[in-house]
């Protein structure tokens, strides 16, 4: 995996600058870590590596998402206007990208919810 790549990916996805995103790395490495954990074998990581370097950045880009949905306002009041924002749906689109691009990968990826160890 590319981290570099997942990183730039990560920043188009959110629509970030790199000074914005230089905060967020953070989450693009944990992606990384965690694909790398579950992935069958290191030989399935380069063999794929496009398709794991994409999920890794729709991951952090899905956790960058539930961060700013933490940080975000619901409505903003002046005077007697009244704006609601709908933070849901950039979350809800995050996580359809998210399972877009798990699909491809999901093949490669250890099963850490099972074991079979005897009859």
């Amino acid at each position: 995996m590319d981290s570099f790549i997942v990183y730039l990916r990560f920043l188009t996805l959110c629509g970030l600058s790199e000074d914005e995103g230089d905060k967020y790395r953070f989450l693009c490495k944990d992606s990384i870590r965690y694909f790398k954990s579950r992935a069958k074998s290191e030989k399935v990581l380069c063999e794929q590596g496009s398709s794991f370097n994409a999920a890794a950045a729709a991951l952090a880009a899905l956790n960058y998402e539930r961060l700013k949905l933490g940080d975000a306002a619901d409505s903003l009041k002046a005077g007697d206007v009244t704006i609601s924002l709908n933070s849901k749906s950039a979350l809800d689109s995050a996580k359809a990208y998210y399972n877009t691009m798990l699909e491809d990968v999901r093949p490669y990826l250890s099963d850490s919810d099972f074991s079979f160890e005897a009859v």
